[in-house]
């Protein structure tokens, strides 16, 4: 095989290594966009119902009585909610600095929130817009595994980088063993393998799971891989039952070791078995369980349909597999940190996208050449949008892993693009000639440059 290139130009992506929370945004936005003023919350002398006081911000000779007439006080950490996030300033006593609000506000207890205010040209809702803008156009590296599409559900979440957890089904929900499944994610931790995130199984009792079902055809062939740790416990454990005939088939594969393996089942549709159901198990009463990937593929499908997590959004640049290697402790069971991702020939698939089609995505297989690489765990390596994984509201007390410069330049140039903004803006053209500027040299930050300004390919090789 060929070289897997990690050196895809992927335009404004950038990872940091500390998250970012709205207000951080914000308050760079205001600083570079030169739209509002901060007033952290040491700096509030007093939040009344109608009247904000600042003698350190807001008293000054300098200012007249109509300086922050009809600007915006947008107040994210109010403990109301929608109700006070915004209200219009009026007049200004400059000699005490009370800035006196257009409305009182419902509760003015300020705890430990910050205030700000933003010029008549912005209104909270459009910074709120260039932001949520700004998170669908900065993509970050991401690999997930490839699955076919369970049965009742439009979301796969085969990588467990999902913050819902409604692609999988509890034991509980079925009546079994309680358990409690969660996401994690936290930096360098080893209970995340690959990806931003893993899934843990956490047992109240025997033989807890979660699961999800495929609609199946008798007498064909699944194989399925599964990568997990099991950090407390007995085993880690894959197993398959026929939801039709109500019985478990083949042998169920388990390991009981904390680094991170990978389990495999090969097995038959059984004879009337219409619905297929995969449980990802631990065998103990306190077992804890972190599962990674899941891929659940039939060799007999040229034609795999993606789930919803793979909209325009992801791009989607290539397909590899995972080649098993290192120690094996038990049958079919191989060590996570042991495989080796290749690419898969771009020949032997196409990407098929039929927006805005009932299933938009799915992936085409040419030649049967799935046969041979469904025997192996498969990845999409794509760029994903920082939007599939964060929302802003205007509370901004989300957070995003985005590089904090690059996302601050997008939300600028979404700001200043914006005619409602722009055209209160006498110099909007200036401003939107400085974000772009600032884009670019985030961006160009993070991009691998070379003499010849050519990205420099990393690639992995295999034989």
């Amino acid at each position: 095989m060929g070289g897997f290139s990690l050196g895809f130009d992927f335009g404004f992506e950038r990872v940091s290594e500390i998250a970012s929370i709205g207000e951080e945004i914000l308050r760079a936005v205001i600083r570079n966009g030169g739209i509002g003023f901060y007033i952290p919350n040491a700096e509030v002398d007093t939040l009344a119902a109608g009247a904000l006081t600042s003698v350190l911000q807001l008293r000054n000779s300098s200012y007249s009585p109509d300086e922050f007439r009809s600007w915006y006080v947008y107040w994210p950490g109010n403990p109301t909610g929608l109700a006070d996030y915004v209200r219009v300033g009026e007049g200004l006593a400059v000699d005490t600095g009370v800035l006196t609000l257009d409305a009182n506000l419902t509760d003015p207890t300020i705890g430990d929130s910050d205030v700000y205010l933003l010029k008549p040209s912005v209104h909270p809702s459009w910074f709120l817009e260039a932001l949520n803008g700004a998170m669908r156009m900065c993509y970050f590296p991401n690999l997930e595994p490839l699955t076919s599409k369970p049965a009742g559900t439009v979301v796969a979440d085969a990588g467990f980088q999902k913050t819902a957890l409604t692609a999988y089904v509890e034991s509980d929900v079925d009546g079994g063993p309680a358990t409690t499944f969660s996401k994690v994610s936290l930096a360098n931790s080893e209970n995340t393998f690959r990806g931003i995130a893993s899934g843990r199984v956490l047992n109240a009792a025997a033989g807890g799971y979660i699961r999800q079902r495929f609609n199946v055809t008798e007498q064909e062939q699944v194989i399925i891989h599964a990568l997990s740790r099991l950090d407390v416990g007995d085993n880690a454990e894959l197993v398959l039952r026929d939801v039709s005939n109500g019985a478990f088939i083949g042998t169920t594969v388990e390991h009981d070791q904390e680094a991170w393996q990978w389990m495999r089942r090969t097995e038959s549709i059984p004879a009337g078995c219409k619905v297929l159901e995969v449980r990802l198990q631990g065998e103990g009463a306190t077992d804890d369980v972190y599962w990674n990937a899941l891929c659940v593929l039939f060799p007999s499908h040229s034609r795999v349909i993606l789930d919803t997590t793979w909209d325009l959004r992801f791009e989607k640049p290539t397909l590899a597999y995972m080649r098993m290697g290192g120690q094996s402790p038990g049958n079919n069971v191989w060590a996570g940190a042991g495989g080796m991702v290749a690419q898969i020939p771009a020949s032997d698939y196409d990407f098929d996208d039929e927006a805005p089609s009932v299933h938009p995505t799915a992936i085409q297989f040419h030649n049967g050449s799935q046969r041979n690489w469904f025997q192996y765990p498969v990845y999409i390596q794509g760029r994903r949008a920082y939007s599939d994984l964060t929302t802003f509201t205007l509370a901004l007390s989300e957070s995003t892993a985005c590089d904090l410069d690059l996302l601050d330049a997008q939300t600028r140039v979404n700001l200043f693009s914006d005619r409602r903004v722009a055209s209160r803006f006498p110099d909007s053209d200036a401003r939107l000639a400085e974000a772009e500027r600032d884009l670019s040299r985030a961006n160009a930050q993070f991009r691998l440059q070379g003499p010849a300004d050519a990205r420099q390919v990393f690639s992995y090789r295999s034989i």
